[in-house]
């Protein structure tokens, strides 16, 4: 998407919108590691790293919105945005209950588990986005 914004204008809003985003990475991760406690680390990261995806995503949709006229069916989006929190959450509650001392063969397993629910989450609640890919994958590459 930020290749065909930034062909939209002769003003680079993709990067822009990287800058912003990158300065409010930095931002929050300073914030992490100044007030978090040192086994909380991680989490404040990670944290620090999702709310940044949003404001990128945020400033990308705007600018989608301002410079193509597209606008972005949030409510069509929420719950595959549900399913990643709560994910998100059980994710985090593995890792609090586990007193976050968990292995590589532990951790890889959370992640291909949460990731396999997440997928079929999607799945359940019918997202056209993941159908196309599927269709894409097994079907020559032709979606519907």
């Amino acid at each position: 998407m930020g290749s065909t914004i930034d062909a939209a204008s002769v003003k680079a809003h993709n990067a822009r919108n990287m800058t912003i985003s990158l300065a409010c990475f930095l931002l929050l991760v300073a914030t992490a590691v100044a007030g978090a406690p040192r086994h909380y680390l991680s989490e404040g990261i990670a944290c620090a790293w999702s709310a940044t995806l949003a404001i990128f995503a945020f400033l990308t949709s705007r600018s989608a919105r301002l410079l193509l006229g597209l606008r972005i069916p949030w409510p069509a989006a929420l719950p595959g945005l549900y399913c990643a929190v709560a994910l998100g959450v059980a994710g985090f509650l593995l890792r609090f209950f586990r007193h976050f001392q968990a292995g590589l063969p532990e951790c890889l397993g959370a992640i291909a588990l949460l990731s396999a629910a997440y997928v079929s989450l999607l799945h359940a609640s019918g997202a056209s986005w993941l159908r196309e890919c599927r269709l894409m994958l097994f079907c020559d590459g032709q979606p519907s």
